[in-house]
């Protein structure tokens, strides 16, 4: 019994040298393998990201191409539609601003603990779109005590975003209904404003250029130079898309309703 322990024991030893030879002979083999095809793959990858990356640089040229091209065909056709929208925007302001627009407002000393002055210089301009009138007030400042405010009315709105008009605010001046407001000149007697307003009361201030020759366009849609069947449709179904889009329920309002009929009618 105790020879066939030794014997069993003996025969293990060896044919554990020998699986463990086979073992460390194999890993040493597959370990040879796997770096040869490491390198073999690495080298299909490193020209394989070559070709990627050349590929893709060409594809993002390409895409860059064609949205510069794109680009400049959309800023190419954008007058059209800004003309189409300003137009748009003055037969909307025809039609439902000014039947009932005046060019009145108010303006009054601003009290802030101290009554100030306000003195009338000029009325400006006057026209049934606008009207601007300058007054002297006096302020809070040490030494510059008085000022001279341009104030008016326009029936264009800084929202129609299509002039500009001046507004600052802090003003001492209190005004009703007036859209336009600034401060022109600050001194320290009305004397002194009044001899300066006198100097340049003829220049014509920028803005008001502007405002005329929107006015210009104005008056043609109000002496009927868009009343035709196109433009009337396209008046009518921007209000169509207005009340569909923009007002809670617009589709129930009378109003809405009216529009559709009208649009039938044509």
């Amino acid at each position: 019994m105790d020879e066939y322990i030794i014997t069993e024991a003996r025969v293990a030893s060896e044919r554990i040298e020998i699986v463990r030879s086979q073992r460390d002979a194999k890993r040493a083999a597959i370990a040879k393998q796997t770096s040869e095809e490491t390198g073999r793959y690495n080298a299909v990858i490193n020209d394989l990201e070559s070709i990627k990356r050349e590929r893709l640089a060409d594809l993002w040229k390409q895409g860059e191409a064609f949205r510069t091209e794109a680009d400049e065909q959309i800023e190419a056709l954008y007058p059209a539609v800004h003309r189409f929208q300003h137009i748009l925007k003055l037969i909307r302001i025809a039609k439902e601003r000014l039947p009932a627009f005046t060019t009145d407002f108010e303006v009054e000393p601003h009290d802030r603990g101290t009554e100030y002055e306000l003195v009338f210089l000029e009325e400006i301009v006057s026209t049934p779109f606008l009207r601007v009138r300058v007054y002297i007030t006096g302020n809070d400042r040490p030494k510059n005590r008085y000022e001279v405010v341009v104030v008016g009315r326009s029936v264009f709105y800084s929202e129609d975003k299509l002039v500009a008009l001046p507004r600052d605010y802090g003003l001492n001046v209190r005004t009703n209904r007036a859209n336009v407001a600034f401060m022109l000149r600050v001194a320290p007697t009305v004397k002194e404003l009044s001899k300066w307003w006198e100097v340049v009361r003829n220049r014509k201030q920028e803005w008001i250029k502007a405002h005329e020759e929107l006015e210009a366009e104005l008056k043609e849609v109000v002496d009927g130079k868009y009343d035709t069947k196109e433009w009337t449709l396209a008046y009518l179904d921007d209000r169509k898309d207005y009340y569909e889009r923009y007002v809670s329920r617009g589709t129930d309002l009378p109003e809405y309703k009216a529009v559709l009929e009208q649009i039938d009618a044509l």
